[in-house]
């Protein structure tokens, strides 16, 4: 957060990706915790005021909650489009695979942003200023180095589901937006108007892991 209020580019450090349809960590670490943490222990409420709005940390859900499923530092969310459409999604990028550029275009990479993601709808909470800023959500910077993603269950359908299609697709585009960052250049397939381009290279990636045998 201080960092992107900096306004400078970054490269990125790390995503924090979580599923609303993980049984054991959104139900039975929180079962844990109230009995063997709340049950013993005085929590506070702390108080905070960050670019000019007041949050209320609650340490009960501090220890209730890991830190990826913690609503106020969610930074994006994704959705199933059809089953649970979400207003602010921009038009849906084309699912396309380009052919394969030997070249590299020299580019600035962009953070993620409110898009289509292959088959997901993708609504991010940062900006480059405070008009995404609510009390819902801790503030977020376009550029901050950290993101906290929560998917639905038809992205990570379980506890043990850490490496389908979906997530393999998530990483190739995670590792391939380093190195854009480190290089300042990304490949044509991932790259829209010379920028490296988050929902267009998930699509390419999502393409290409389709018929990659999987069972969990």
């Amino acid at each position: 957060m201080r960092i992107g209020a900096k306004h400078k580019p970054i490269q990125s450090i790390m995503y924090v990706v979580s599923s609303r349809a993980d049984l054991p960590t959104n139900f039975a670490f929180p079962l844990g915790q109230i009995v063997g943490v709340n049950a013993r222990w005085k929590q506070e409420v702390i108080q905070r005021d960050y670019f000019g709005i007041s949050y209320a940390l609650k340490e009960v859900d501090l220890d209730d909650q890991t830190v990826g499923n913690y609503s106020l530092f969610t930074t994006g969310v994704m959705n199933d489009i059809m089953i649970e459409p979400t207003a602010e999604l921009k038009p849906a990028l084309a699912i396309e695979q380009p052919p394969l550029q030997k070249s590299l275009l020299q580019t600035r990479a962009l953070t993620l942003r409110s898009s289509n993601i292959a088959n997901w709808g993708f609504t991010s909470y940062c900006s480059p200023s405070n008009s995404f800023f609510t009390s819902a959500h801790m503030p977020c910077f376009a550029n901050d180095p950290i993101d906290f993603i929560s998917a639905p269950e038809s992205f990570i359908k379980n506890h043990n589901d850490v490496f389908n299609k979906n997530v393999i697709a998530l990483l190739s585009t995670i590792v391939h937006k380093s190195l854009s960052e480190k290089q300042g250049a990304t490949l044509g397939y991932c790259a829209n108007n010379k920028q490296f381009d988050f929902g267009k290279c998930f699509a390419y990636y999502f393409e290409k892991n389709k018929d990659i045998p999987y069972d969990n």
